[in-house]
Parts: C-alpha cells; sequence; structure tokens
C-alpha cells in the first residue's frame, strides 16, 4: 500500500459484526464510513466488510505512518540480532550466533533486549556443537577453502559459533548507566549488534573502560583497544574521540605507564 500525504485512501477491512459504524467511525479519527447500509441487521453474522473512504484524513495518516515506523524498527532489530545468550553472569555473558559466521568483531558494542544491558565483544569461538565430535581436516584435497565448505555443507550444522561480551552498562528507567546491572541478562535473551547511532550515543561517556580494565580478561588490553577502534567511526570527529578516550586512558592508568603506553599503541599506532 502506498500513503501519498494529502491525498484520499481507500481501505477495506474485515471487522467483527458487533462493531456498529460509530465505534469504527471513531477509531478512524473521525473519518467519514459510508458505502451501503449501516444498520445492525444488514450485517453478517460473523463478519461484515467495509468500504471505507477516508477524505485527506491527516489523523489516518499520522496512524499509517506511525504503524509503518513500527515496521521499520522491528524490521531492523531483527536484521541486528547476532545471537541468544546461552550463559550469563553479572560480569559478562556468552551469546550463541545463528550463523556461523555471523559473530560480531572483537570490541563492538552489543546490547540485550528486556533488560538492556550494553557489553563489548571480549572473544569469539567457533567450536563443535558436540564436544564428542571434535573437528576434522578435510580439506586435503581442496583446491581452496571455499571448495572445502562447498563439498561439506554439514559443517554449518555440527558447527557453531559463541561470542563472549564483557557488561558495560545498563539503562534504568530510560537513564544509560555504566556501570554493572543489578542483574545479568537473561538465557535466551536476543542479542542485537549496536549500529552507528547507538555506538556514538553509548560511548559519549566512556566510564565502560574502567569496567574494561578491570574486567579480569587475560588480554583485557586488546579489549579496550578494540573498542575504541570499533567506537571511533560512530562519531562525527573520530579525531576528537580518540583523544578523549586517550585522555581517560591516562587517567585510569596514571599509575601503570607501561600499560598505557600498550594500548594508546594499539588504539593510534
Amino acid at each position: 500500500m502506498t500513503l501519498t500525504p494529502g491525498a484520499g485512501l481507500h481501505i477495506v477491512i474485515s471487522l467483527p459484526a458487533h462493531l456498529d459504524c460509530i465505534t469504527i467511525d471513531r477509531y478512524l479519527g473521525g473519518s467519514r464510513v459510508d458505502d451501503g447500509p449501516h444498520d445492525r441487521d444488514s450485517l453478517d453474522k460473523r463478519f461484515a466488510q467495509l468500504s471505507v473512504w477516508a477524505f485527506k484524513s491527516d489523523a489516518l495518516m499520522a496512524r499509517a505512518a506511525f504503524f509503518y515506523w513500527i515496521f521499520e524498527m522491528t524490521s531492523t532489530l531483527m536484521e541486528r540480532r547476532v545471537g541468544e545468550v546461552v550463559e550469563s553472569t553479572s560480569t559478562s555473558f556468552v551469546a550463541q550466533c545463528y550463523q556461523l559466521e555471523g559473530a560480531p568483531a572483537l570490541g563492538g558494542l552489543v546490547r540485550t533486549d528486556s533488560p538492556d544491558i550494553y557489553g563489548v565483544v571480549g572473544s569469539v569461538t567457533t567450536e563443535p556443537l558436540d564436544s564428542a565430535r571434535p573437528v576434522l581436516a578435510r580439506g586435503e584435497d581442496a583446491g581452496s577453502e571455499e571448495d572445502v565448505i562447498r563439498d561439506n555443507p554439514q559443517l554449518a550444522r555440527l558447527l557453531t559459533s559463541r561470542f563472549e561480551v564483557f557488561i558495560a552498562g545498563h539503562v534504568e528507567d530510560g537513564v544509560t548507566h555504566q556501570y554493572l546491572p543489578p542483574r545479568p541478562p537473561r538465557v535466551h535473551s536476543f542479542v542485537y549488534a549496536c549500529d552507528s547511532d547507538e555506538t556514538a550515543q553509548f560511548t559519549s561517556q566512556l566510564d565502560l573502560l574502567r569496567l574494561l580494565l578491570n574486567s579480569g580478561a587475560s588480554h583485557s588490553d586488546e579489549i579496550v583497544g578494540a573498542c575504541i577502534r570499533q567506537a571511533a567511526p560512530s562519531h562525527g570527529q573520530p579525531a576528537e574521540f580518540l583523544a578523549l578516550a586517550c585522555r581517560a586512558l591516562a587517567v585510569e592508568l596514571s599509575a601503570d605507564v607501561a600499560r598505557l603506553n600498550s594500548i594508546l599503541r594499539r588504539v593510534a599506532p
């Protein structure tokens, strides 16, 4: 259906017979309902098909635009859904990817839904679904890696990719906080990759760097560097963001110059 602002819109809808024309008219925001008798006796016992002509109804156009926006938002979220939580703790969680090659990049910002918990990807693992069936080399006679995948289509069902996420903040009562949430995300919560706007908004504050530095991961410096590199392009002035991040690191690591220099080389080599 194509919507043209300011133009009439013809819609055919099916409604329960117990709804009278006044109720329908109120639902449409006062649009004129005609085409046929409106007395209840003329309606079908179960359903009645009404032809509704809305003459340049701004209210109807607004409703249609709103539902189209909801559809677009839902579609976009579905495209950004990368996995599902399978393990969860107060400081981190593990998500299983829906696609074997669908894991987000190291340092990428992701979030769960209900509740909104943000985190930074700290590691990605591809492994057999059944630990009793280890992966075996299959490409001895193959001409390329693509040939291995093509000749063994069952691999997509035997392998899985998981990624570990270190929690960097959460949303509570509409306010974003960059500290650990009261509870970890639920198992089976969906995990979404954050787009540029969401990444820029969340990383406008850099308290998350302290969480990442103290995450306990053996490669936490790599995670911090990757996070800053991944977030920088989402900002309007990437150079300014990098300078701000480097200053924040200097404050956090003022007593450990060697570690500070190591991370700075990863951020701005």
